[in-house]
């Protein structure tokens, strides 16, 4: 079973001129298919539902992606201070011909499509309105509709070209190499095409990584939220689900010397044990097992409050010393002591229930610093209708960025909603959302149009549209403060 994957590595362009062909002279410019493409119903429905618009730009048709399935393997060679990355894309296009769009933030150096090879100057990253660093990585070659096709890629792991982004890093002594997927939804371009095309929010798809270290002096952890099958003392192989999109997977390598572990059972679903593997770096100063006994506590009460554990049976956590540096991934987390409860929160609303779009990431952060933040002020602070503005989900499709007003003003919205509805219909809800909606991708619209249970109550439309959309209040209504 493994050859397989090692006759694509090893050697792409033989294995695929084997099944297509290959052409002398690279593709560039030509409309081409594979004759696989699917009915126009059935590739807009899927993922592409909540994928932006073909958009023409630069001179181009640009036509979003449906990524289906990506295989990476990855080697870091510690001797030679280098890593190197090939990886396989199977992807649908949308319901209009055109250039395919996606994002990578690795410059590639090698490329073949369908077989055929593709001169790496035909990716090209073109802004699309959708803000500073919000770039799309577009290829050069017009594709048809609804036809699927594969992309192979080869490139260096470098520094990724995306706002402050950090490298692999190496030992000055060589032997040692520590790597970490280091996501944020506050910066553009920061998710996994950091290091592996991926695609904007509302594609998922399954993903394998081959992971390889070579010339190292000590042993090496792997952690990660996906399933891991070890081939060799530096050599692991992981599988992350179908259910999975750009900011879900959780990868960090590091020198075993660096870490402390432990791993124990966790109640992750009623009646049912789960496992938890956590870890924290040797210069986080406090005992794991308080840490464990912390985590179980904070498990048992959102299963409570929200609902089912959705991520399998298992949860990994790896503790930060840096203090501002978390992130919450699907059944996982890297964060600091601090920030531990409100990034574990996120498995289930954030990366249980899941945004659609970027615009719609400011629910899952205002509904956790409303639900976790220790002093619950929040949920006194209702804003007032009528007043200013407030705009969390931003209407433009290419926004890469959650709003940063969602972890104070998205608080303060649901105290208007508990205002509104009485906070313990809020959280009832909520809760009855999360279960209709655990492991799918949701819009702000769907959320509005769950929490108004029926047509034209006013006062909450009116919220949204003041306080999530940025619209402004009609002139003749009244401003009102909700207490």
């Amino acid at each position: 079973m493994r050859s397989s994957r090692a006759l694509w590595r090893l050697a792409p362009v033989a294995m695929l001129a084997l099944a297509c062909g290959t052409p002398e002279t690279p593709l560039a410019g030509v409309a081409t298919g594979n004759g696989g493409g699917r009915s126009d119903a059935t590739c807009a429905s899927g993922d592409l539902v909540h994928a932006p618009a073909p958009v023409d730009a630069y001179g181009r048709h640009l036509v979003p992606i449906d990524l289906e399935r990506t295989e990476a393997a990855v080697v870091f060679d510690a001797a030679a201070k280098r890593a190197q990355a090939e990886v396989r894309v199977d992807f649908t296009m949308g319901v209009e011909d055109g250039q395919p769009l996606f994002d990578l933030r690795q410059r590639v150096s090698e490329a073949w499509l369908d077989g055929a090879p593709v001169n790496p100057a035909a990716f090209v990253a073109h802004d699309l309105g959708g803000g500073r660093g919000a770039q799309m990585l577009g290829v050069d070659v017009t594709l048809r509709a609804c036809s699927r096709h594969t992309l192979v890629l080869r490139y260096p792991i470098g520094r990724p070209d995306s706002p402050r982004a950090r490298p692999p890093e190496w030992n000055a002594e060589g032997g040692r190499v520590a790597w970490d997927f280091y996501f944020t939804d506050l910066i553009p371009g920061r998710y996994l095409e950091m290091w592996l095309p991926a695609n904007l929010l509302y594609d998922r798809f399954a993903l394998s990584l081959d992971l390889e270290l070579r010339n190292v002096e000590i042993g090496h952890t792997l952690v990660t939220n996906g399933q891991v099958e070890r081939l060799g003392e530096s050599h692991w192989h992981v599988d992350f689900p179908p259910t999975f999109t750009a900011f879900s997977p959780m990868v960090v390598l590091a020198p075993a010397d660096f870490l402390e572990a432990y791993e124990g059972p966790l109640t992750l679903v009623p009646g049912r044990q789960g496992r938890l593997a956590l870890f924290r770096e040797r210069t986080v100063h406090e005992e794991l097992r308080p840490i464990a006994s912390d985590i179980a506590e904070w498990v048992a009460e959102f299963t409570r409050s929200t609902g089912t554990y959705v991520h399998d049976d298992a949860l990994s956590v790896y503790l930060w010393s840096e203090p501002d540096r978390s992130m919450e991934y699907d059944g996982g987390t890297t964060s600091s002591r601090e920030a531990l409860e409100h990034e574990l929160f996120h498995s289930w609303y954030g990366r249980g229930v899941k945004p659609a779009r970027q615009a719609d990431g400011w629910i899952d952060e205002a509904w956790n610093v409303y639900t976790t933040d220790p002093r619950r002020g929040f949920r006194q602070s209702p804003l007032c209708l009528g007043g200013t503005p407030v705009e969390l989900s931003p209407q433009n499709p290419w926004t890469r960025v959650t709003a940063y007003l969602a972890y104070t003003r998205g608080a303060q919205f649901f105290g208007t909603l508990a205002a509104l509805l009485g906070e313990p219909v809020l959280l009832e809800r909520m809760r009855d959302f999360y279960a209709q909606h655990a492991n799918q991708l949701v819009t702000t619209g769907q959320l509005e149009q769950f929490l108004a249970g029926t047509a034209g109550d006013a006062e909450l439309a009116a919220a949204f549209r003041q306080q999530v959309y940025g619209g402004a209040a009609p002139a003749d209504e009244p401003t009102a403060c909700l207490r």
